[in-house]
């Protein structure tokens, strides 16, 4: 049974109507009928009062969508959805995701470490060489090459992460091919700024725009962007070409 389905099953049987639920959570009764038919999902404060109004958690709503514990485990709303969609990918999507877990598992798991300052006022950093597309996209860490470098230690630079170098030239003249970009990670960035984004399992660094990722070089097309598309980081600054 559907999320969706169950909503409806527990309100009627509560013999509430959709006009009431509407009025209790605040939103309108074409929003309600939307959730119950799975035209659109709630978002997490409407959830919560759905599930206050209905009394039941999430581990109800859930159980045939996605068989994961409940929020009374500590995994929260957005915890659920994430692993719904990454249930509907491809073998090459899901590796592309693991790839990426993989390594922002492993650089939180030495952040100590790389925190760790120098005498000489810098840090170490990992660096994965031309690994965001300008131009038509890169697999995602794919083959990469991973080194340590260090970077100045000062106060622009407190949450940078980690360095991705540039391929292509879809981002000149601000970034070139070979540029060593500065990343300090984020799941959303404002439009206009410049980021790291994964489109349909590829890199790319690109301005965000509406809808799309844009290219700064006219010779190169903009990239839509997808329901399954992330955001990797915000590009801080670039250091000089070390190759």
């Amino acid at each position: 049974m559907s999320v969706g389905s169950r909503i409806k099953e527990l309100r009627e049987s509560k013999n509430i109507s959709r006009n009431e639920l509407a009025d209790f959570i605040g939103v309108t009764v074409g929003a309600i009928s939307n959730y119950e038919n799975e035209v659109s999902s709630p978002k997490e404060p409407i959830l919560f009062k759905i599930m206050e109004v209905l009394q039941c958690d999430a581990n109800y709503l859930f159980q045939d969508a996605i068989d994961i514990p409940s929020m009374k485990n500590n995994v929260s709303i957005d915890e659920h959805k994430i692993i719904k969609k990454y249930r509907t990918l491809d073998s090459y999507g899901k590796n592309a995701v693991d790839s990426l877990l993989n390594i922002e598992y492993e650089r939180c798991q030495v952040k100590e470490e790389t925190a760790t300052y120098s005498t000489n006022n810098v840090r170490s950093i990992d660096y994965y060489r031309k690994l965001a597309s300008a131009g038509s996209g890169q697999v995602v860490f794919e083959n990469s090459v991973v080194e340590r470098i260090t970077i100045p230690d000062k106060p622009e630079y407190n949450r940078v992460a980690y360095a991705i170098g540039v391929n292509g030239r879809s981002m000149e003249p601000l970034y070139y091919d070979g540029d060593m970009l500065l990343v300090e990670p984020a799941v959303d960035i404002q439009i206009g700024e410049i980021g790291i984004f994964v489109v349909d399992g590829e890199a790319y660094v690109k301005k965000l725009g509406e809808g799309e990722l844009i290219s700064l070089n006219s010779d190169y097309d903009n990239v839509s962007l997808t329901e399954y598309s992330s955001c990797m980081g915000r590009v801080v600054d670039k250091l000089s070409n070390q190759e």
